[in-house]
């Protein structure tokens, strides 16, 4: 069962959608996505939104990240990108690594 509150008080959440689903055309002609109602209500500021089967639409340039598990294409730039983003957001640049559980875990800086 999904709990709600443990979504809203997350630091980050990882959305993955299905292109094809979200995909809609704006008044302006150009592609935009529109989120499920079921979804927009847990969306914030820090949710991060990949937007999978991007081999399945003809244009996906100006979407953000996009990704195809089918054809892996984008998945590089997603995995890098999204671990920027952690690394930035978590990790300290005063650290090269932290210990969880007795172990040691290292990040490049």
């Amino acid at each position: 069962m999904l709990d709600i509150g443990s979504i809203e008080n997350s630091d980050i959440s990882l959305c993955v959608l299905s292109l094809p689903e979200v995909l809609t055309t704006g008044e302006n002609g150009e592609p935009e996505i529109q989120l499920p109602p079921s979804i927009s209500s847990l969306a914030t500021p820090s949710t991060i939104f990949l937007l999978n089967k991007s081999d399945l639409v003809s244009s996906t340039s100006s979407l953000g990240w996009t990704a195809s598990l089918a054809t892996e294409e984008g998945m590089p730039e997603f995995m890098s990108g999204f671990s920027k983003l952690l690394h930035e957001r978590y990790v300290s640049p005063c650290f090269s690594s932290t210990h969880v559980n007795g172990g040691t875990f290292q990040f490049s800086i």
